[in-house]
């Protein structure tokens, strides 16, 4: 059954299915609806998913996973973010990857401190690679806080395989919209690992990155400051 199939009748049968007591019928429900996709992404339905991703029967909750991963793009909510989060934490692995491939899929909209920072916490190849899907979809990063900018230095510290991808231009965007400095040292760190030039000119910010140049106008010359600072100690100290 594909996306054609997924009519307001049929959803609703797979509605009453996925409460249902029986474990089976509640898997084939959950596989159903991950094939319909997208158009399957009701809140009921959506909210359901998330009820069947803690099910006592494993299976179930896989299956609930794999649901979440196809339909979970169109406007996840914060209870099925929420739900995604504490699933990173669940003892059986495979549950912790299908949370991890659900999150990554959801984009910018899993782009929030909770989120960064359960996939850091994770710490394995599933966890970075929806955080680098994360961090590459979002346009601002406008939603991440200081705490967690802190531990994302972390990965630029180790040098993670996957910070290169993200554009220099978008992370000083995330510094001149939010203003924290936290994202200083990230961004110098970022400029010397990926050979990317950044000029500054009073209050002007040239960044030569992964595209054509991108001009910024920081807001305030103690904004300036900071970032000139942290460039300059990065320098200083050669890391690379």
């Amino acid at each position: 059954m594909g996306e054609k199939a997924a009519t307001k009748e049929v959803i609703g049968a797979l509605l009453i299915a996925l409460r249902d007591g029986e474990d089976s019928v509640r898997y084939t429900a959950c596989e159903t609806l991950g094939n319909m996709g997208e158009k399957a992404a009701t809140k009921e339905i959506l909210g359901e998913l998330v009820i069947a991703l803690d099910a006592a029967n494993v299976f179930v909750g896989l299956k609930a996973g794999e649901a979440l991963c196809r339909i979970g793009k169109r406007a996840p909510t914060k209870k099925v973010i929420g739900a995604l989060v504490t699933a990173l934490g669940n003892a059986n692995v495979s549950v912790r990857k299908e949370a991890c491939e659900a999150l990554g899929n959801m984009g910018k909209d899993a782009a929030t401190s909770s989120v960064v920072c359960a996939l850091l916490a994770v710490a394995d190849r599933d966890g970075y690679e929806s955080l680098r899907k994360i961090l590459n979809s979002s346009s601002a990063l406008s939603e991440i806080d200081s705490v967690t900018i802190s531990k994302l230095l972390e990965l630029w510290n180790r040098g993670a395989w996957f910070t290169r991808d993200i554009p220099l231009e978008k992370i000083m965007r995330a510094y001149v919209n939010t203003g924290i400095p936290q994202w200083c040292p990230v961004i110098s760190l970022h400029s010397l690992q990926t050979d990317c030039a950044i000029t500054i000119v009073e209050n002007t910010v040239i960044v030569y990155g992964n595209s054509e140049p991108v001009k910024f106008v920081i807001p305030s010359s103690t904004l300036r400051d900071e970032l000139v600072r942290a460039l300059s100690f990065a320098n200083q100290t050669d890391l690379v």
